[in-house]
């Protein structure tokens, strides 16, 4: 029932991951090992037969610490390898054309995916079962390659996305809106000082299109930049920079009336990051600005939850292990009071994307590396509103794969659709292996 891997190197795209050595072959595994309860569907069927003999995932009777066990191997099925809850996974597609890096849902459970083909950046979407439905690309005159960072989906069907458009030494924000079928509503542009600038992100709610990113000034700072735009024209209501040291923005939410963001804070380019969290008001103005000063880590991801207010932040937390970095989800009212905070066992992990469907369901996804190997691997992972886990999956059992990284995830009516990119050559190979993957997931 156990797979065994032997991998060479380190992905050259693994930018996110804190660095560790690494080195042998290990046995594919589950990530997580939180005791979990098989409930009976909702069809009012039982459960699997439970027993008190000798355990032995795969034979269809639950026993031991076994929480399931389905009769088979297959481990994205809603039952894993290790007999432990896991995602049920009812598609993947694979594309290696075309570098993709956000997801979000339009309102027909439409697939919509964000990145670069070559120098342009894309927008993709997909159909509920995966097939192409439209794509677009854009590259601006006069320059020489675009990207896009982020995507949102209005209530409206109204897709925008972010990113970059370079010359050689320069640099521009990028944001460009369409309609629900690819037509190009407005583009807009925003120079910088120069390129040394973070990859923007994007929220939108009632107030308008807001965009957040941090860029290096005159005096040597990277302030949080928020600006807030005219989602029918791209207009910018207002733009506003906060912070006199090094700031990062890695995610940004809407939630009520005030506009979230996160990321991390360092005096010096030397020192350790912090996390950080940032409110302001649909004005633009500075409600709160909270560093934890005691942390050497990153909020990487921000949504709402509840009708309350309330926030979840994902990220890492590097001063959890002194050999390693935990993944961290944090759920906190709106003045920033923690409700609870789920800690990942694993010490090489780091959640990436936080995303809430219906009833406070819960997913999270992130990237890992195996202690004392060369294995990098993607996961998920489903949780309640009250931070119980429901299941997780170890994304790193697709045959073809010698490496995965999980980046984005969001939720559709009735599915999960997770996206990542999954390495089909030796780790070591100087060729681009690397493929973009798109997994929907069942979303119980």
């Amino acid at each position: 029932m156990t797979s065994l891997l032997c991998l060479k190197g380190i992905s050259h795209r693994a930018v996110v991951l804190v660095s560790v050595g690494l080195s042998g072959c290990v046995l594919d595994y589950q990530v997580g090992e939180n005791p979990q309860e098989l409930a009976s569907d909702d069809s009012g069927s039982s459960s699997p037969t439970t027993t008190t003999g000798p355990a032995v995932c795969g034979d269809g009777s639950v026993d031991g610490d076994e929480a399931c066990d389905d009769g088979n191997d297959v481990a994205d099925d809603g039952c894993d390898l290790e007999c432990r809850p896991s995602a049920n996974v009812e598609w993947t597609r694979k594309d290696r054309d075309a570098d993709v890096v956000a997801v979000d849902v339009d309102p027909a459970g439409r697939i919509v995916l964000a990145g670069w083909e070559n120098n342009e950046a894309l927008v993709r979407v997909l159909n509920p079962d995966g097939a192409l439905a439209w794509e677009r690309k854009v590259l601006t005159s006069g320059f020489d390659y675009a990207t896009f960072h982020d995507v949102v989906v209005a209530g409206d069907g109204r897709i925008f996305a972010t990113g970059h458009e370079n010359v050689p030494y320069d640099a521009e924000l990028l944001i460009q809106g369409f309609g629900p079928d690819g037509e190009a509503l407005w583009t807009a542009h925003e120079s910088f000082f120069s390129n040394a600038a973070d990859a923007p992100v994007l929220a939108v709610g009632p107030g308008g299109l807001y965009v957040a990113n941090s860029a290096l000034q005159p005096d040597e700072t990277r302030p949080l930049i928020v600006r807030r735009l005219d989602p029918a024209t791209g207009a910018v209501q207002w733009n506003i920079h906060h912070g006199d040291a090094l700031l990062t923005a890695s995610d940004l939410a809407v939630s009520g009336s005030a506009i979230v963001a996160v990321g991390s804070i360092s005096e010096t380019e030397d020192d350790p990051r912090h996390p950080l969290v940032v409110v302001l008001d649909e004005q633009g103005a500075v409600v709160s600005s909270a560093s934890d000063l005691q942390v050497d880590g990153n909020w990487f991801s921000v949504a709402p939850i509840g009708d309350a207010g309330d926030l979840l932040l994902a990220g890492l937390d590097a001063s959890i292990d002194i050999n390693g970095y935990g993944a961290v989800l944090r759920r906190v009212r709106a003045d920033g009071t923690e409700v609870w905070s789920f800690i990942d066992e694993e010490t090489t992990e780091q959640f990436l994307d936080v995303a809430v469907g219906p009833d406070e369901a819960i997913v999270v996804i992130g990237t890992g590396r195996v202690p004392d190997s060369p294995v990098i691997y993607g996961y998920t992972r489903r949780l309640t509103g009250q931070g119980e886990s429901v299941w997780s999956s170890h994304f790193l059992n697709t045959a073809e794969a010698t490496q995965e990284q999980g980046y984005a995830a969001a939720f559709g009516p009735g599915f999960i659709v997770a996206l990542g990119q999954w390495n089909e050559g030796p780790i070591a190979d100087e060729v681009d292996n690397w493929a973009t993957w798109v997994r929907r997931l069942s979303s119980e």
